[in-house]
């Protein structure tokens, strides 16, 4: 039996192993790239959203703010009176009741404590 020529019959590749992984390596790292660039993209735009979103709701709250504080006046609370159907009249001078630290009792005592209430049972809590 007649062997062939081994010089002609080549058992290797025809492109040599380390261009390969290098091919498939900056293959990769290109995907990589673009695939960054797409997420990069994407959280600008949510980023964008968000941040007109927000832009809104801070004008709401100023809004709103606004519209406490003309409601909480003195003559808004008197247009909230009247649209209730309600009369009343600011309390006289001698119907106000003010208190200043020094004519609390100190609250070093138990009895005078302000926490001591909370700290009670329900049944020995007085109204």
């Amino acid at each position: 039996m007649k062997r062939g020529n081994r010089k002609k019959n080549s058992r290797g590749f025809i492109v040599p192993v380390p261009y390969i992984v290098l091919v498939f390596a900056a293959a990769f790292a290109a995907l990589g790239h673009i695939w960054l660039g797409c997420r990069q993209a994407a959280l600008g735009r949510d980023l964008k959203v968000l941040e007109h979103e927000h832009l809104q709701l801070v004008e709401k709250l100023c809004n709103e703010a606004y519209k406490w504080a003309q409601m909480k006046s003195p003559r808004g609370m008197e247009r909230a009176l009247k649209r209730c159907g309600l009369d009343m009249t600011w309390p006289a001078q001698t119907q106000i009741v003010r208190l200043s630290p020094r004519d609390l009792a100190p609250a070093d005592t138990p009895e005078t404590d302000r926490n001591a209430y909370a700290f009670r049972p329900v049944w020995e809590r007085t109204p």
